[in-house]
């Protein structure tokens, strides 16, 4: 296999991957707005988050929490329009949107992006600027920037009604955030391991600890192949739960060997296209497989085969 080099990385990452891909819906893509912030803000739109019930006064029915697994952009797309077929830019009525969270939403606007060219992918990682001094996942969007010359990370769950709600004090730009607001799930490693974070204090807002973090590490690399997965995709070295013994976390030595492992290579080489595919082509374990655990918070664990 050739292997894609640095000097095409913005290439790569300007063309669809399998889950990206809009099919039939990418004419709907041309009305939508250019600049990333009012896409972003679009988007929102189209998105009821699953943590937004008491934001909108509104109770998710049952039903639609299915509607969380759609793994595929050109399926989340159907989806909305089946329960508004009304033109993408108009404003929806909650009870018209996706039920979905943040990976949904950076997902959309990575498939945008790329459909217009412009390089994108989605990132893992943590953030505290909804809750301080908690770490909260998150699936952010990094595009290149033309006009800045450069890569920008931007959260495109963060709405405007949200900051609102919660009195937060966003002081940055919210669609190219600084460094020192956010941590890539490789850096989280790192500091959980030099005690710097302590684990308790990072993951999701009911389920946090190591165990986490070694889960979004490995869906970290595999965001870097284009395998833009679910949260709660899980597989391989990410099924066994975090066990505590004597109060500590206990993880076999070999998997916490691997770990830093893997959080030091994706710190030093997160644009070094060739040698991400590279670490992944050789470590098989780590690869996304033909069947994933899909670990629906509200659903039942089911087992089911994905095409990457």
């Amino acid at each position: 296999m050739k292997l894609i080099n640095k000097i095409n990385i913005k290439d790569f990452y300007s063309t669809q991957s399998v889950i990206t891909e809009p099919g039939d819906h990418a004419a709907l893509f041309k009305n939508l707005p250019i600049e990333v912030s009012e896409l972003c803000r679009t988007i929102q739109g189209w998105v009821m988050h699953i943590a937004d019930e008491s934001l909108f006064e509104y109770k998710i029915p049952s039903k639609d929490y299915a509607e969380i697994d759609s793994r595929y952009a050109r399926v989340i797309i159907q989806k909305i329009l089946e329960k508004n077929p009304g033109n993408l830019t108009q404003t929806r009525n909650i009870q018209d949107r996706i039920v979905g969270v943040c990976r949904d939403m950076a997902l959309l606007a990575c498939s945008i992006l790329r459909s217009r060219g412009i390089p994108a992918r989605l990132r893992v990682g943590f953030f505290d600027y909804l809750i301080p001094g908690i770490y909260l996942d998150e699936i952010f969007l990094e595009y290149w920037s033309e006009s800045k010359e450069k890569w920008c990370i931007a959260d495109v769950r963060m709405s405007p009604e949200l900051i609102e709600k919660y009195k937060l004090n966003i002081d940055f730009d919210l669609y190219d955030i600084p460094p020192e607001k956010f941590i890539f799930a490789e850096q989280a490693w790192n500091l959980c391991r030099e005690g710097k974070i302590n684990p308790r204090h990072i993951g999701s807002r009911k389920l946090r600890g190591l165990w986490y973090v070694r889960n979004s590490l490995i869906q970290s690399l595999a965001m870097f192949n284009k395998k833009e997965i679910l949260f709660w995709d899980a597989w391989g070295p990410m099924l066994p739960m975090l066990t505590l013994k004597n109060g500590k976390p206990d993880l076999p030595e070999s998997q916490l060997k691997m770990l830093d492992e893997l959080s030091d290579f994706l710190l030093k080489n997160s644009h070094e296209l060739s040698a991400i595919q590279t670490y992944y082509r050789e470590h098989p374990d780590l690869q996304v497989p033909n069947q994933i655990l899909v670990c629906n918070p509200f659903l039942k664990p089911e087992l089911i085969e994905v095409f990457m």
